[in-house]
């Protein structure tokens, strides 16, 4: 991690976001002090991010979520990681006086216009985000990649439909937790995580009364 310091405006008290979300505060805060000072920007994992911040995978989603609904993070995610970007990094942390900042702020005024423009031609939705947070959760835990294919693609659509992402994230955490438990349902695509739907969540919520699932986020 980089060495050196970050600007942490008096004004942050007067977002209202950060001022009542004791979570986002804490998440936005970890954040400023690990991007890239020269872009603002953070390549992660969602569990190594939420171990940084001490907080459940869930919650940090969540909070991740929150912060981009604000524009205060942009988030760009990919099958194996995803970047992180402080929104208005130039604006706030550079010296307002130098005429390099002045460039990048140009620079990165341009990158922000570009950015905005692929997202308007692909036509990400939110969904489609939704999607892609489910293939890089199965593929962070398992280690392997997930082939997004049509029909997976189309199977977690409809479990995110169903369902909502929150409990689609939880089922995945469930299914590779089992994966090497015996008399456990064994789900190793989003096919079978579909017809095992029920059984998997059926004894998640029963370890979780039993406590038989202490120390696992099931």
């Amino acid at each position: 991690m980089e060495k050196g310091y970050v600007k942490l405006y008096r004004a942050i008290d007067d977002n209202e976001l950060l001022a009542n979300d004791n979570t986002c505060y804490v998440v936005f805060c970890k954040l400023l002090t690990r991007v890239d000072r020269n872009n603002g920007t953070y390549r992660t994992g969602r569990f190594k991010l939420a171990s940084t911040c001490n907080m459940n995978p869930n919650t940090l989603y969540s909070a991740l979520k929150r912060l981009e609904a604000s524009t205060m993070i942009q988030q760009d995610s990919n099958n194996s990681s995803t970047c992180i970007s402080i929104c208005n990094w130039w604006k706030y942390q550079q010296d307002s006086n130098s005429s390099s900042t002045v460039r990048q702020r140009t620079v990165n005024t341009k990158q922000e216009r570009e950015r905005e423009k692929e997202v308007i031609d692909t036509k990400v939705s939110i969904h489609d985000k939704d999607v892609l947070e489910a293939f890089n959760l199965w593929n962070e835990l398992t280690g392997k990649q997930m082939r997004a294919e049509k029909s997976n693609s189309r199977t977690i659509k409809k479990l995110i439909k169903q369902n909502g992402i929150e409990s689609v994230l939880r089922a995945i955490q469930g299914a590779v937790y089992y994966q090497t438990k015996d008399y456990r349902p064994k789900v190793f695509s989003f096919n079978t995580l579909e017809k095992k739907w029920t059984e998997l969540n059926g004894w998640m919520d029963t370890d979780l009364k039993s406590k038989a699932g202490k120390g696992v986020d099931l």
